[in-house]
C-alpha cells in the first residue's frame, strides 16, 4: 500500500472514530425531536433519551406495566420490525403500541423501579421529555 494513502485512511478512520459520539448523539437529538410530532413506541422514547441498549426492554416492560395499572392505552397500534436487540440476518415483525409525551410523563411517576441504573434512566428519560 502507498505510503501516504495508508496515512490518509489512518487519519479518516481517527476523525470517524473521533465524531462517531457526536453523530450519535444528533441522531439520538432528532429522534427525540420527531416524538414531539407523533407517537412513538416506549423503546423508541428510551434510545432518543440516550439510555442504554440493554436496559431498554426491562423499562419499555416496566412502563407498560405502570400502564395497565393506570388503565392508559396507547394512541396507536401498529407493527414494526424490531431494531433493539434485532438479530442480523432477521428482524421479526411484530406488534408495537405508540404512545404520546403526554402518556409517557403519566407512566413516570407510577413506574418505580428498585434498580439504580433503572432509577438514573427514567430520571434521564424525565429530563428528555421535559426538554
Amino acid at each position: 500500500m502507498i505510503p501516504s494513502l495508508r496515512a490518509r485512511r489512518a487519519t479518516l478512520r481517527t476523525r470517524r472514530r473521533d465524531n462517531r459520539p457526536t453523530l450519535t448523539d444528533r441522531r439520538r437529538a432528532a429522534l427525540l425531536d420527531t416524538t414531539r410530532r407523533r407517537p412513538r413506541s416506549i423503546g423508541t422514547y428510551l434510545l432518543a433519551a440516550g439510555i442504554r441498549e440493554d436496559a431498554i426492554p426491562a423499562l419499555s416492560q416496566g412502563l407498560r406495566n405502570a400502564a395497565k395499572r393506570l388503565e392508559v392505552t396507547p394512541s396507536a397500534k401498529g407493527r414494526t420490525s424490531r431494531q433493539i436487540a434485532a438479530q442480523p440476518h432477521r428482524t421479526p415483525s411484530r406488534d408495537v403500541s405508540r404512545w404520546t409525551r403526554i402518556q409517557l410523563r403519566t407512566l413516570i411517576p407510577a413506574y418505580k423501579p428498585r434498580k439504580p441504573a433503572y432509577i438514573a434512566a427514567i430520571s434521564q428519560l424525565s429530563s428528555a421529555l421535559v426538554a
